[in-house]
């Protein structure tokens, strides 16, 4: 692949030893980009200075404008080191994004309780500000846009006042693009355009209006649609994009599949994926190492390195063997998150060799186990890897947010519930649950005679993980059984199974609080087993079936 990139979503590109830690990475394993992924990063480096003179900025907004000097000297730091070792640095951001000083510089830019998306000031303001952060910034070798995501500040594909109430989405998402292209290509700059939307039509619009503008914009599509779930097809947009340059992205750390603190390594599956993004003519791919709603860790300091090792050998055009890569992990010192990372707690199992077997055994069916108990028949039944804390939310995430039917046509209606249905879903989360206790049991009998930390850490972590696989089937046991119960409220076999189910979710909460009680784990382990959620989850269960005495 002509482009290989390591991308920052996290917190930690701010921080220079973990961004040089991963430069280094980058640079002795044949990786040649890093990317800087925060939504409102152009307004971190630029005000712009077409709206805001020096004295408006004294006068109100002197820490902002500080800060943007700081943040340009920064990026410019991190943009030469990077430069120096033959790799480019590009910022990727979802606009449209603006400061709030703005609205008080442009109070118009407010219309009936809401903001103006349709007002021409925004293209007007988005070349204003790439071309501030070009000047301010010239070591940026290019910037990657999510135009079409719910989650930047001014978007038209979630509901806001308009002036223009017909103006079409393709017109909208056509000038955002020209007004950042415009720019970047006088400058010789990359512009790439994400294709991260919800559903399959919005996708359509916003990569039909990349290729209105230009066909030298590259259009960077996740493997996956809409996010990166690994039970979902490839995503159908890949070498179809016309004549425009396409990257495609990967997620290495595991934002659908354990953050990185219980480990899936991936690198099956992400072999035949790279087999597909080749064939479909991609030119480039970008690892996601951690993610902008979680602090202070990313792949580097877990177990799920490996998916990062092995990403670069698929990048620069190497077969790998997933048993290979685990090995060479192991080889070297590495952490888990439980232990506080490579900075805190890293380890060696040289001189462990029936642990390292015992652990190189775990993490080969990692994906196995994980895609059993936080999936429901290939649809996500997590919230980030949190248990579902409604049964509203439950069915939310697994049809609506993260829906497959959508990608997938032919699994439309694969949840409707039958008898053999519910039966074909309790025999997913018991095989997830036999899965993770022969991990913990094999982890627990080899580091038995062993007292280190690093012994204590992989056990921790395989019965904390055993844990999570009986939460999931607990939560799934008792949200199905309460779906199948609610469409035949008069049916009361099938109330009486609701209310077991439910009861036994119960059970399973009060012996997580007494497993976690005093424990000083890292704070992912608390999201990951949140019994809050699930205290929430019981109670919305208990309500649905109140109406029902039996």
């Amino acid at each position: 692949m002509d482009v290989r990139a390591l991308e920052f979503h996290g917190d930690r590109m701010w921080s220079w030893r973990w961004v040089k830690a991963a430069l280094d990475f980058a640079a002795a394993n044949g990786l040649n980009a890093l990317v800087f992924h925060k939504n409102d990063l152009l307004d971190l480096l630029a005000l712009p200075e077409r709206y805001f003179s020096v004295d408006d900025v004294w006068r109100r907004w002197p820490v902002r404008y500080h800060n943007i000097d700081n943040n340009r000297q920064y990026i410019r730091s991190v943009a030469r080191y990077a430069h120096d070792r033959g790799i480019r640095f590009f910022a990727e951001v979802k606009e449209i994004s603006f400061h709030d000083s703005l609205l008080a510089q442009r109070p118009e830019l407010w219309v009936n309780g809401g903001i103006d998306t349709a007002t021409p000031f925004w293209w007007e303001f988005l070349e204003a500000k790439v071309s501030e952060v070009v000047e301010a910034v010239p070591e940026i070798d290019g910037i990657i846009v999510s135009p079409g995501t719910r989650e930047s500040r001014v978007s038209i594909s979630t509901t806001q006042t308009s002036t223009k109430p017909g103006l079409s989405a393709a017109d909208w998402y056509e000038a955002l693009i020209g007004a950042m292209y415009r720019p970047l290509a006088r400058a010789g700059k990359v512009l790439a355009v994400r294709d991260f939307t919800y559903t399959q039509a919005e996708q359509s619009v916003v990569l039909d209006a990349v290729s209105r503008v230009s066909d030298q914009i590259v259009i960077s599509l996740k493997n996956t649609p809409h996010d990166y779930y690994p039970t979902f097809p490839n995503n159908a947009r890949i070498g179809h994009v016309g004549r425009n340059p396409q990257w495609i992205e990967f997620d290495t750390w595991g934002q659908f599949f354990g953050l990185g603190v219980f480990p899936a390594i991936v690198l099956d599956d992400m072999r035949e994926r790279f087999a597909y993004a080749r064939k479909q003519g991609a030119i480039g791919v970008m690892a996601r190492t951690d993610w902008e709603v979680i602090s202070d860790n990313q792949v580097l300091d877990t177990l799920n390195l490996p998916n990062l090792m092995g990403f670069t050998k698929l990048a620069s055009g190497s077969d790998i063997d997933v048993s290979d890569v685990v090995g060479q992990f192991l080889g070297h010192s590495f952490a888990t998150a439980l232990g506080g990372g490579v900075e805190i707690g890293p380890f060696s199992l040289d001189g462990a060799p029936r642990t390292k077997a015992a652990l190189a055994r775990a993490l080969n069916r990692s994906w196995e186990m994980m895609s059993k108990a936080v999936f429901v028949l290939r649809h996500v039944f997590h919230e980030d890897c949190m248990f579902p804390d409604t049964l509203k939310k439950a069915y939310m995430m697994l049809v609506e947010v993260h829906g497959i039917a959508d990608w997938a046509p032919e699994m439309a209606g694969a949840l409707d519930l039958t008898p053999e249905k519910l039966h074909e879903i309790f025999a997913e989360k018991d095989e997830a649950v036999a899965l993770a206790r022969e991990m913990s049991e094999e982890i627990a009998g080899a580091t038995a005679a062993e007292q280190t930390a690093a012994a204590e850490e992989l056990r921790e972590t395989y019965d904390l993980q055993l844990w999570y696989a009986e939460g999931f089937r607990a939560c799934a046991r008792a949200c199905f059984a309460a779906k199948w119960a609610l469409t035949t409220p008069e049916d009361a076999d099938r109330q009486k199974s609701a209310r077991s189910e439910i009861d036994a979710l119960e059970q399973y909460r009060l012996a997580l609080v007494d497993r976690l009680s005093g424990t000083r784990y890292c704070h992912l382990v608390y999201w990951l087993l949140d019994t809050h959620r699930l205290e929430s989850l019981h109670e919305d269960l208990e309500r649905s079936l109140g109406a029902f005495q039996l």
